[in-house]
Parts: C-alpha cells; structure tokens; sequence
C-alpha cells in the first residue's frame, strides 16, 4: 500500500503557542490556584485530556460568576471584550493563549468599528472564533446562509473566520462581489489553514482514499476533509485515531493520501501512519496515551 502525507500538516503556530501557554501556567505554582480553561484550547479531545491529566479544569462561560479565585486560560479561539471583562470584574487572573491570527481578526474589527464601518462575519455560526468577533460590538453580524446582505454601503466590510475552506470562500467572495460592488472584503483565512488545504489537495489527486486526522468537532478538520471531497472527488474519511478506521474495507484500496488538521498531534498522525504500513498486524485500538499528544513539535 502506498501512502502519501500531505507537507505541511499537522499543529499550526497558534495550536502550538496555546498549547505551550497551558502547560507553562499549569507549572508555574506561583499563579493563583486552581488553573481553569475556557471552552477547549483547541477543538482536540486527546489535547484536552492530556491539559486535564496534568490538573487543568475546563469550565464554560456560564461558570465565570460562580468563580471566586483562580488563573483562567482563554483558548486559541479568543473571548469576546465583555467575557473578558468579566473575568477580570471577578478578580480571577488571566493568561490569554489566543491565537495571533485570530486577535489580528479581533483587531481590525476594532479598527473598522472605530472608523465607521458595518461589519459582516464570514464564519460558522456558533463557533467560538465567531462568537468571540460577533461579541466585539453590536454592529457585527453573521453573514447568512443565503448570502442575502441589507444595507450595504461603501463603509461596509466583511470579515472571515481563520479557519474556512479556502476555495469555498473564494466562490462566496466572488458571488458578494457581483451582488454588492461596494462592499470591502478582507479574507482572514490563515496561511496555516490555506496551506494545509493547498497541500491536502496535491497529496490526494489520483489516490483511492483520502484520511483527515481529526477531532470530528474541529471546524479546521472538518474543513479539510470537504476541501478534499470537493475538489479531488475521492473518497475522504475524518478519523480521530487508528481505531476509527476498525471496520474499514479496505479492499481494493491500494493509494491513500493522508493529512492532518492544524489541531491534530503527531503522535496520532504518526500512530495511523504507522499502522497502515503494517495492516496486517494492526488490531486497530488506539494505543496513543493523552500525554504524547501535548509534544508541541509540529
């Protein structure tokens, strides 16, 4: 069987920034104790488990009032301004692990409220990252399914998430375009993502399988998987570990491309890969402990 990895895949910077920054505040005793997460760090059950094994404690939003000391960690994904304030109103300290690209979303936002502009959301309704930019300020909204915008003016721009799919932004774009001539565009996708997806499709041209590595509830995992699906027309399977693929036929299947979300760790990636070049000893049960999913080497 012949096995092709998609270069690059795997952690981004961001993933692996928050990732660090939890473990270091988890290590730092001199912090105020115990040590919360809001929401996910990053949309990986294997990460959040390895973050809970080592003590960290996830908690909601609904949670903040009820705190009354502690460090609480914003994820990857960021906070809106008036969860933010919020926790700091509780007194609880604050170690921020958003990632750089999404607060240079969360920046321009500002900017463009300061300016004067109506600001639209290109993202997946109910997301943390778009939760975060749609609590930014009132005048923000989500961009609908039917693409159907209201008063549109030459001060209007539309913002993305970080993490769509790259190819279906660039068709929606093109669509607003024609429809709405005044309306500013920013594309916000990361370059993280954009690659991935890039590589993802050159690895799965002319290949019987194509296999995404993910967390199932990963928007960046999930995006990758269709990006694939979509544009190459092979059969594109989202597995969290090796023991998804326990019932797969893999008759006839003698070329796979594999990839991996910006969320996903190596050691997963490395576990599939490994098992796939030797199916014939492979019992397909994830032998992967919590804790080799922390290394945050891409």
């Amino acid at each position: 069987m012949e096995i092709i990895l998609a270069n690059p895949q795997g952690f981004c910077r961001g993933v692996i920034q928050a990732i660090a920054i939890a473990k270091k505040t988890l290590a730092d005793k001199s912090l105020p104790q115990p040590i919360y997460m809001l929401g996910s760090i990053v949309h990986n059950k294997y990460i959040t488990q390895g973050l809970k094994d080592l003590g960290l404690i996830t908690i909601s939003e609904k949670d903040i009032p009820l705190l009354t000391k502690g460090t609480i960690i914003f994820s990857a994904h960021g906070v809106s301004p008036k969860v933010y304030n919020l926790v700091q109103e509780k007194g609880l300290n604050i170690v921020d692990a958003t990632c750089p690209k999404v607060m240079e979303v969360h920046n321009l936002v500002n900017t463009k409220i300061n300016e004067g502009y109506d600001v639209l959301f290109l993202g997946k309704e109910n997301h943390e990252e778009t939760i975060g930019v749609l609590g930014i300020n009132d005048k923000i909204k989500l961009v609908p399914n039917n693409l159907k915008l209201n008063g549109i003016s030459d001060k209007t721009i539309l913002v993305s998430q970080t993490t769509l799919s790259h190819i279906e932004t660039e068709a929606i774009y093109d669509l607003l375009k024609k429809s709405y001539p005044h309306l500013q565009i920013s594309n916000q996708i990361c370059n993280a993502t954009y690659n991935r997806q890039k590589a993802a499709i050159k690895a799965s041209v002319n290949v019987d399988l194509a296999i995404v590595v993910g967390d199932k509830s990963s928007n960046n995992c999930q995006t990758l998987a269709k990006t694939i699906n979509d544009t190459c027309h092979v059969k594109t399977i989202l597995i969290e570990s090796i023991a998804d693929l326990k019932d797969f036929d893999f008759t006839n299947i003698s070329k796979i491309a594999l990839t991996s979300g910006a969320s996903t760790p190596r050691a997963l990636i490395n576990e599939v890969y490994d098992n796939l070049m030797d199916l014939k000893n492979c019992d397909f049960t994830s032998c992967i402990s919590y804790s080799d999913c922390l290394n945050i080497k891409k």
